[in-house]
């Protein structure tokens, strides 16, 4: 359609960018079918051959990745959100996808400082009387600076990058436009729901952009986890913190990729493992917020066994009812009821996809194979790839708070048995899930429901009479309506906008056509042009746009 190409204009070097990069990889395929290959050729690109042989020998989730870094923070970005979708993809595309390093050449400290000023309002020399122009670490959306207080005290300034909000602006209608595209022209990619993704990576990565969002964040799990012993969440100044900035004090520790320098500073990474562990669950499974991203670069190890968790731009959330349904799975997983599992995950998966009597007998299987073993040998990680690859085997996906949920499981045992090859999740775990049946079965939370139950009876029985008499009115003097919804009418409904559409366009065009001609059979005139040669210019120009209709849909019928 013409407003789509106009719609694009704007992002035409964009578009192209995209489209040499693509191809670079080795995705001519797929720029043919997205319609890009012809803006290539338009721009007159050239591409390295010595490149295309040496990316032929990668595979394809590497040539994905290699491309995604290619293309700049905003795919970045992308890729590490894929990571999470372990329930949509394979391992080897999951472990490609986490090597993505959100890691890129600083910018001057000069040109953050118009965002420093922007935020605080204040003389920065006042509230920080030093500031390290080197940085700490430089993302691809924001870059961290260390200072002190007046007081002395040590913190850490996040300061988001410059132009870095037009430019997610502007791949982010790309994204859109692509995943759209993706969907109507590639079949084959349609069970990985590519609309769906970019919608929730929009949610994300428009969370990340605020760092006063972080801030908040990062305030309320430090509140939920208030008095857990060896847990530390720095604090925030939420005075100091706003879209472009936050200001947190800075935490001296080991970093948590450093595990063998941990152990050889006496910690005991056992007991660690333990509390990083308790301190995840209780996230999901008590506070419904939780760390999204909680890998060694995310977290320090302290001296008395303490861990500190850092970086709350990537968090989950899971509503009250969520937890209950989360809560009944992994119970249903801990003690091998093939029912309850599967009932959840019908529950969670797309209606439309699920065909129940496959379904159910492979998860039954497959939680036969584990059954009877003690708590200590139930490997955790090892029974959610499995069960994840049942569901992609039945092409379904899950929420997008489930995905982070299961992909926050798999890092968190990863990260325990490098501290201690021992750590079982499951012996951890199971005190959360007795709690929490206990307290769904307790005298308050019994007495919580009824009442909620009797309020919404008592709303319905007694909104009834007033409900029918509106009914009977609107029917009475006919106003009742009835909505019906169809796929099958909507297909229907579609094609016939579109041929008629297109016999108006026909009408338009044989008018233009006689219009033309009789322009074209004129003499002479007196305004200075022929009328002839006016005529025939209409009449050539009728003939390109009438080519192009044909053409168009000549390719809709392919």
């Amino acid at each position: 359609m013409l407003w789509k190409l106009f719609s694009s204009t704007r992002d035409l070097s964009r578009l192209e960018e995209i489209g040499r990069v693509l191809l670079r990889y080795g995705f001519e395929s797929l720029v043919k079918k997205l319609g890009l290959i012809k803006i290539i050729q338009r721009a007159g690109r050239v591409l390295n051959k010595e490149d295309l042989l040496k990316n032929a020998e990668l595979s394809t989730p590497e040539r994905v990745c290699r491309a995604f870094e290619d293309l700049g923070p905003s795919f970045v970005k992308l890729g590490q959100l894929l990571s999470t979708r372990v329930e949509m993809l394979p391992p080897d595309w999951i472990q490609a996808f986490e090597k993505l390093q959100d890691e890129v050449a600083p910018v001057p400290f000069a040109s953050l400082l118009s965002q420093l000023e922007e935020e605080l309002d204040q003389p920065i020399n006042e509230l920080f009387p030093h500031i390290d122009p080197q940085p700490l670490a430089a993302g691809s959306i924001a870059q961290v600076h260390g200072a002190t207080l007046p007081n002395g005290t040590n913190v850490v300034l996040k300061i988001r990058r410059p132009g870095i909000q037009k430019v997610v602006e502007a791949d982010l209608r790309l994204l859109h436009r692509l995943a759209e595209l993706i969907d109507e022209e590639v079949p084959e990619l349609r069970p990985f729901h590519p609309k769906e993704v970019i919608r929730q990576f929009e949610r994300s990565l428009r969370a990340e952009l605020d760092l006063g969002r972080e801030a908040e964040n990062a305030i309320r799990i430090r509140q939920g986890l208030k008095g857990m012993a060896g847990i530390l969440i720095p604090n925030f100044y939420v005075e100091w913190s706003g879209p472009s900035l936050n200001v947190q004090d800075r935490i001296f520790g080991i970093p948590g990729r450093q595990v063998e320098e941990a152990r050889q500073a006496g910690l005991d990474l056992p007991k660690m493992a333990q509390i990083g562990a308790k301190a995840v669950l209780k996230m999901i499974l008590e506070v419904g917020l939780f760390h999204a991203d909680p890998h060694g670069g995310n977290i320090f190890f302290l001296e008395g066994n303490k861990i500190a968790l850092i970086d709350f731009g990537m968090v989950g959330r899971l509503s009250e009812s969520r937890r209950k349904e989360v809560i009944d799975f992994l119970y249903g997983l801990v003690s091998s009821d093939s029912h309850l599992v599967s009932e959840t995950l019908i529950d969670w998966a797309d209606e439309s996809q699920i065909e129940p009597e496959k379904l159910i007998p492979d998860i039954e299987g497959f939680l036969d194979t584990w059954k009877g073993r003690p708590l200590k040998d139930l490997h955790f990680g090892q029974m959610l790839s499995d069960l994840l690859q049942i569901l992609r085997d039945h092409h379904l996906s899950l929420p997008s708070d489930l995905s982070m949920f299961f992909k926050v499981l798999l890092t968190l045992e990863g990260l325990g048995r490098s501290m201690d090859p021992g750590f079982q999740i499951i012996p951890v775990a199971k005190p959360f899930l007795e709690r929490a049946l206990q307290e769904r079965l307790s005298p308050e939370a019994l007495k919580k429901t009824s009442l909620a139950k009797g309020k919404a009876a008592f709303e319905l029985f007694t909104g009834l009479p007033e409900d029918m008499r509106s009914l009977i009115k609107s029917a009475r003097r006919g106003r009742l309506r009835f909505h019906l919804q169809s796929e099958d009418l909507k297909s229907l409904t579609k094609s016939l906008s579109e041929a008629s559409n297109r016999l108006t366009i026909g009408l338009i065009l044989a008018a233009m056509i006689i219009g033309t001609s009789i322009l074209a059979s004129f003499g002479e005139g007196g305004i200075g042009l022929s009328p002839r040669f006016l005529g025939s210019t209409a009449f050539i120009s009728t003939l390109i746009f009438g080519s192009w209709i044909l053409i168009s849909i000549h390719r809709s019928r392919k």
